[in-house]
């Protein structure tokens, strides 16, 4: 499984490995998906209870989500860096949202992602999502009615499919692998 968390929307991505005769990884992309927070627009006493409320919402959507898949392990971006404030706030709550998560992770690094499934470090957002499409167009992609591509919203998901195609590549899977069964 694939994730770029995300306090506003949490891109998912699943899929299988198998090895073959030289050794090699495959990869079989399944299905994508976005677990989306938004502020509620409801009077609140205390804003952070909002907040409360949406970070429970990503640990409880997410636990589903691992409880129906049941990855052996997960390949996540690992988000840093702020502009904000409130931005660092988001960060915070992804970082304590996917740390409570019970499944092994391996961390990639959103360059690593970028320059393992694009080749460049620098690639754009939609750059991104063009290479997810491409590869896998027959996904479950949220699309555009009227042009038939990915919404902008799906970038988070293509990202969570670009920290497979890197998280396969780091030191810390080549260590699991021999103790990994199906591979």
């Amino acid at each position: 499984m694939g994730f770029d968390p995300s306090f506003r929307h949490w891109g998912v991505a699943f899929g299988t490995l198998s090895l073959d005769k030289n050794d090699e990884i495959s990869i079989k992309m399944l299905g994508v998906g976005l677990v989306s927070t938004s502020k509620s627009q409801k009077k609140q006493v205390r804003v952070n209870s909002d907040d409360y409320a949406r970070a429970k919402h990503l640990f409880t959507t997410l636990s589903g989500v691992l409880n129906t898949y049941d990855p052996v392990l997960v390949f996540s971006e690992i988000p840093s860096g702020s502009q904000s404030a409130n931005a660092a706030k988001g960060l915070g709550i992804a970082l304590g949202v996917l740390s409570s998560l019970d499944v092994p992770v391996i961390q990639v690094l959103p360059g690593e992602a970028k320059e393992q499934f694009i080749g460049k470090r620098t690639a754009s957002k939609q750059e991104m999502i063009d290479e997810a499409y491409r590869l896998y167009p027959k996904l479950n992609w949220r699309l555009n009615p009227r042009t038939g591509k990915p919404i902008q919203d799906m970038e988070h998901a293509a990202d969570a499919v670009a920290s497979i195609h890197a998280g396969v590549n780091t030191p810390e899977f080549t260590d699991l692998r021999p103790f990994l069964t199906g591979l």
